[in-house]
């Protein structure tokens, strides 16, 4: 029968692995109520967009799996629904079910980013994948931005705009300067 040797490098770091574990399990309040997969089971299969507790999330509706922002997070929260039917807008006798996200930012500014579909009045806009429709109340203009690389969260711009969004929170500049900061989403 062979000995088995104890290596002191492996047996450090499976005690800091599991010292880790401990502390994530501590820092989560022992068996928090949410984790990652808590969306799973809370979030209706026909949401589009949502927070799973972390991070915003999209899918295409009745999917298993969805693209995230990649915010780490040692606490969950609640996960919830961010798709709102939009009733305002109207095209002919079809109502609009497109989808929005309201977000409220300092100095009560306010904008909704939309996804998939834009309707304002008789305009109607499909967007695609990597497009986002910005619409700002308090100068009464919407802006088609593009989804551009981010080194973390969401970011969409266009020639002047630029809006950028990160577990929540978002933030606004117009030709690189801060248009709107401290954005949060409307809940």
């Amino acid at each position: 029968m062979q000995k088995i040797r104890k290596h002191p490098v492996l047996i450090a770091l499976v005690s800091i692995a599991l010292a880790g574990a401990t502390m994530t399990a501590a820092l989560a309040g022992g068996d928090g109520p949410y984790d990652a997969d808590s969306w799973k089971d809370l979030i209706a299969d026909d949401c589009k967009a949502f927070f799973d507790g972390c991070n915003l999330c999209r899918r295409a509706e009745g999917s298993a799996v969805a693209a995230c922002t990649r915010k780490a997070c040692a606490v969950y929260e609640e996960p919830r629904c961010l798709d709102e039917p939009i009733t305002e807008g109207a095209v002919g006798s079809t109502p609009f079910d497109g989808r929005r996200v309201r977000f409220d930012c300092d100095d009560d500014r306010r904008f909704s980013v939309y996804y998939d579909e834009y309707v304002s009045g008789d305009q109607r806009v499909r967007l695609a994948a990597y497009e986002i429709m910005l619409s700002d109340p308090q100068t009464h203009t919407a802006y088609r931005l593009e989804r551009v690389r981010a080194a973390s969260g969401a970011k969409y711009a266009n020639d002047t705009l630029e809006f950028w969004e990160h577990g929540g929170e978002a933030l606004l500049r117009k030709e690189g300067q801060k248009l709107y900061q401290n954005c949060a989403i409307e809940g």
